[in-house]
């Protein structure tokens, strides 16, 4: 095999280049194209080979050493496999073979492998095949829609701007890991939505939701107060709602929900409803994981921890996509939005005093 020619190396080379020559032949020559998804699984997989190879030498020299004691017989030496195994299991083997060879006809290293390592070579490329389907099954559902609550208040935006810069003066390196303010909003719900028809569905879900969720604030202007900074895992850091509201908008949430689960919109992706503004992640930034920069401190906001940030009125529900190009404003792009307030003239005259009583304070 070439490993062992590999390991043996040619003159001049040192043991680690002799290992590295191994395992780039071994990946090359045995490692299946459609398992070749990505650097690190490629590295897995191949550190799984070679182990699994030294198991294989280590069994095939303990029965070496029990056929030189004739306690084995040698199954090369006395025959074909089929012989020894009877009629019935040639058939069988007939069989496997013919499956294996439909499946790796491309596959012209195979016969220059050991038993062992095209027994490994077989398992290694079924399991990158579920691996495969996993892989596909869990893309069709990753979340690419949303449903938010904006945030519009230029009193928060501003105390949340003032935050981020201070964090960065102090670690440059988060830039990118800051949450631009422009998009600053509530999720309420995640969804994949694959189709136009999905889109279609989802957009009357959010338009029904809209007379029950006024309902449920019996037309009365819905406040949101947000006060202190909290963080989870040191990786997410965001600002924190008032409790005395979350339970509303627990009940606002829930409503929503409703709607999308009876037009048969999958929202399973969507995670325990627990209002908070983020405004700056590690995930936004993975150089930095790399490099080792794990968690943020939080003596970077320590200054800010119990702040009053201002208050925001519900006005409106969107269904926003995540990767379609944003909005001019720098906000997401809107399928669709229902406003809960004002419902006429006179609740938005209502809603101007008291937006302005609130800034005032």
């Amino acid at each position: 095999m070439k490993q062992q020619q590999a390991e043996e190396g040619a003159p001049g080379m040192d043991s680690k280049d002799v290992r590295q020559e191994a395992k780039e032949s071994i990946l090359k020559e045995t490692l299946p194209q459609q398992l070749r998804l990505n650097q690190e699984s490629k590295q897995l997989m191949l550190e799984n080979f070679l182990q699994e190879e030294q198991e294989e030498n280590k069994l095939k020299k303990m029965v070496t050493e029990r056929e030189l004691h004739n306690e084995t017989p040698n199954a090369e030496s006395t025959g074909t496999l089929s012989a020894r195994l009877g009629n019935e299991n040639e058939e069988d083997l007939k069989k496997v073979n013919s499956e294996f060879l439909q499946k790796n006809v491309l596959d012209q290293q195979l016969p220059s492998l050991n038993k062992g390592a095209q027994k490994i070579f077989i398992e290694e490329k079924e399991r990158g095949h579920k691996e495969q389907i996993i892989y596909k099954k869990q893309k069709n559902h990753i979340p690419n829609y949303f449903v938010a609550i904006p945030i519009t208040n230029d009193q928060i935006l501003d105390k949340i701007e003032d935050v981020q810069e201070s964090i960065f003066t102090q670690e440059p390196k988060l830039l990118k890991a800051l949450v631009p303010i422009q998009t600053m909003h509530l999720t309420i719900i995640v969804a994949h939505l694959k189709t136009e028809d999905d889109i279609k569905r989802a957009i009357s879900a959010l338009e029904h939701s809209k007379a029950e969720v006024q309902a449920l604030l019996q037309r009365q202007l819905f406040s949101m107060t947000f006060r202190g900074i909290g963080q989870f895992n040191n990786k997410v850091i965001y600002i924190k709602m008032s409790t005395d509201e979350q339970h509303m908008l627990s009940k606002i949430a829930g409503t929503v929900v409703n709607s999308f689960t009876e037009m048969n919109i999958d929202v399973s992706s969507s995670r325990d409803f627990k209002p908070h503004l983020t405004f700056l992640k590690l995930s936004k930034a993975p150089a930095l994981r790399r490099k080792g920069f794990r968690k943020i401190c939080e003596s970077l906001y320590v200054e800010f921890k119990d702040i009053p940030f201002g208050t925001e009125l519900l006005s409106r529900i969107d269904l926003c996509a995540m990767h379609k190009k944003k909005q001019d404003s720098g906000y997401y792009h809107c399928e669709y939005s229902i406003n809960i307030w004002p419902i006429n003239s006179e609740d938005n005259r209502n809603a101007e005093q008291q937006s302005d009583a609130l800034t005032e304070k």
